[in-house]
């Protein structure tokens, strides 16, 4: 299985001062507005990508082209001919990413990578970190960038993979860097001689809101026979009440912050997803079954019935409440 495991994982270092370790799934960005900028984030982060294990993808744009990209990390990253002669990192450009087709088609980028995750995961690789800066020429809008930001996201959260993407300052108005920081869990951005990290304050907030109405509910909410669950839009699990053990097997520590999806049988993952997509777009879904994972390894039949939690006039979590068909039949 490529995408995040069952249980969890040890934290991923970044190598860059001032962020510390990231959980796989994470996705987020650098403002930048030098090569030199770019360097001093992207160099450490791959060479501690590369000493641990991990497949690692650099899409380097100007101003940092990849003959340049390729001798910085050589300089720092002892070895780093045996890690290129093994194919464990790959610095490619635009053209050879985005554009193999001649034209830009983001669902065939996607694809790709995909498979680039897939196939590291058999080479014995411990997962696949990506990074790429947005200075391409080819794109006329940037809105066709941000729109694959945030296709991306969907990817990155469901596999072994952490993602940086790099947007240069200079390029950007006041109102596409706010669009930026929305696509990442957070942003870096220089401040004198160093890196800070600004955290999606707009997320922070929402899960801040969440967790006290979950305080507020919570002695009805756990009590409930049914199972109750929320997903973030990222289609991560952010709640799970007591009858979710009863149910599966499994504890909600397992489960809480993880994707969905692993727990979903693959054939009933389709309709899964189309239903969330229809209460993420502000439409009623009737209720449902699908089979979910227990500890066991067996499948549990549920009837899954899903709403749109809604925060400011948008979309800001899936509350769903699942029973057992089974028990339902009986009564």
């Amino acid at each position: 299985m490529t995408e995040v495991g069952l249980k969890d994982t040890p934290l991923r270092k970044t190598g860059i001062k001032g962020v510390g370790d990231i959980p796989w799934g994470t996705h987020f960005s650098q403002f930048y507005h030098t090569k030199e900028d770019l360097k001093e984030i992207f160099v450490p982060y791959f060479k501690a990508g590369l000493e641990n294990n991990e497949y690692c993808l650099w899409i380097s744009s100007s101003p940092l082209d990849s003959k340049e990209a390729a001798e910085s990390l050589g300089k720092i990253l002892q070895g780093y001919d045996q890690y290129t002669a093994k194919e464990q990192i790959k610095i490619v450009t635009p053209d050879e990413w985005y554009f193999k087709e001649g034209v830009f088609n983001q669902d065939n980028v996607l694809i790709h990578m995909i498979r680039e995750i897939n196939q590291a995961m058999v080479k014995g690789y411990e997962g696949m970190r990506i990074a790429g800066n947005s200075n391409w020429p080819e794109i006329r809008s940037i809105k066709q960038a941000f729109d694959y930001e945030a296709a991306m996201n969907n990817i990155v959260h469901k596999y072994r993979m952490v993602a940086l993407c790099a947007y240069s300052l200079d390029a950007c108005e006041i109102e596409e860097a706010v669009k930026v920081a929305s696509n990442h869990e957070f942003v870096l951005i220089r401040k004198g001689e160093n890196w800070a990290v600004i955290e999606n304050s707009v997320r922070k907030n929402i899960y801040n809101d969440i967790c006290q109405l979950s305080e507020k509910y919570k002695s009805m909410i756990e009590s409930a026979r049914d199972g109750i669950f929320a997903i973030s839009t990222d289609l991560n699990f952010i709640y799970l009440n007591p009858p979710f053990e009863l149910l599966t097997g499994w504890m909600r520590s397992e489960w809480i912050n993880r994707p969905f999806v692993p727990i979903v049988h693959p054939d009933d993952l389709p309709e899964a997803m189309n239903m969330i997509q229809n209460v993420l777009n502000g439409q009623k879904t009737p209720i449902f079954e699908l089979r979910i994972l227990a500890r066991s390894g067996a499948y549990v039949r549920v009837e899954i019935k899903l709403s749109p939690q809604i925060y400011d006039g948008m979309v800001i979590s899936i509350l769903g409440i699942g029973r057992e068909i089974e028990e339902t039949k009986q009564t």
